[in-house]
């Protein structure tokens, strides 16, 4: 346990070190709110708002864009699908990361012929949606396709972690409030 500790220490100093080479660690000890939305993670709940300036529509035959934000909107409010289950699926994470997204998210229209789900590639951040003439059949497609997803088994895994995370938190062994009191006592603190 002393070798490990010893090793996560160095690693800390070294990250450290590498703060102040440019005068970086300054600069956050000075203004440490400045630079919170680019270094932190905060859990946003995105809106149909959001999803409809995130989504550029590529070639939208007349009509089938009217679904895919009348389908935002119905999911910004409660539904078996989320906003967040949405993006997981077309660009492979929950939520808009800090740094914004590379590619930004396209939508691509399929004809019934090809599928009459979606489909998704993630790499280059693509949502391809079928174009069907009933918006029932689409928002019935949408959730079936979407709840089915492998994406959906990363979305389950990362809740029963936090969960797992969450109830560790609440059960602090004694090995661990040693480790937090030492830390809060000495200068091992990054602000």
């Amino acid at each position: 346990m002393h070798c490990n500790f010893m090793s996560i220490l160095y690693l800390y100093f070294r990250f450290k070190a590498g703060l102040e080479t440019l005068q970086f660690l300054t600069a956050l000890k000075e203004h440490p709110t400045v630079l919170t939305p680019a270094l932190c993670h905060t859990e946003v709940k995105l809106s149909a708002e959001q999803v409809e300036n995130l989504f550029q529509p590529v070639l939208s035959p007349q009509g089938t864009l009217c679904h895919f934000l009348s389908y935002a909107l119905i999911l910004e409010d409660n539904s078996a699908v989320t906003l967040e289950e949405v993006l997981m699926f077309a660009a492979g994470v929950p939520c808009v990361p800090p740094a914004g997204m590379s590619p930004l998210p396209r939508l691509h229209f399929m004809s019934p012929s090809t599928s009459k789900f979606p489909m998704a590639n993630t790499c280059a951040n693509i949502l391809k949606i079928p174009l069907l003439d009933s918006y029932t059949a689409f928002k019935a497609n949408m959730d079936f396709g979407i709840k089915n997803s492998p994406a959906q088994k990363h979305i389950f895994e990362q809740r029963l972690r936090r969960a797992a995370k969450d109830r560790r938190q609440t059960q602090i062994c004694p090995v661990n409030r040693v480790w937090r009191e030492r830390r809060m006592n000495s200068d091992l603190s990054v602000y």
